[in-house]
């Protein structure tokens, strides 16, 4: 009986000598710090871009913020319509509608069966998408698009509804 004591009192010290040699700390579970959450921008077109004349340059601008405080990127594209000159500047971007001619030229505006006087305007002509990507460069992105409406072809061609089949008097330029 002695011995097994004497055995477990041994063990018993072995334990005590490892627990100062080793220390008595217990491993915690390695804690991750909290992820940042990161939040897309918000964007909004300022401005109605309506009735904007053929030939015409102008200025679109989009209104961004981010709500971390990230410094927004811009990306401009014209989407939809004949393709009309689109030069971007950060928040703002210069458009230019074609002119009657350039249309022309095209194919949007066409000489019907290549009859002198002979117009058939295409209703595309009128309407340009152009959209714009916001990113604050962390991943967070927002895309925002307009619709701008050429005014009706009043320089030009007179008083001429788009989609019209126009008969014009010999003299005429469409090209005025």
């Amino acid at each position: 009986m002695k011995r097994k004591n004497l055995r477990l009192g041994a063990f018993f010290l072995l334990g005590i000598v490892a627990t100062l040699i080793w220390g008595c700390e217990t491993k915690k579970p390695t804690e991750k710090p909290a992820e940042k959450i990161n939040n897309p921008p918000t964007a909004v077109i300022v401005g109605e871009y309506k009735n904007m004349g053929f030939g015409n340059t102008f200025s679109i601008t989009v209104s961004a913020t981010d709500p971390d405080g990230d410094k927004p990127s811009y990306v401009w594209q014209q989407v939809k319509g004949p393709t009309g000159e689109l030069i971007p500047e950060g928040p703002t971007a210069k458009f230019t509608i074609p002119s009657l001619q350039k249309l022309q030229e095209m194919g949007y505006i066409n000489f019907e069966n290549n009859r002198i006087g002979v117009v058939h305007i295409f209703p595309e002509i009128q309407k340009y998408f152009v959209q714009v990507t916001v990113s604050d460069g962390m991943e967070g992105v927002t895309t925002v698009s307009v619709t701008i409406t050429a005014s009706d072809v009043t320089s030009g061609l007179r008083n001429i509804s788009v989609g019209s089949m126009v008969y014009l008097n010999s003299g005429t330029d469409v090209n005025e």
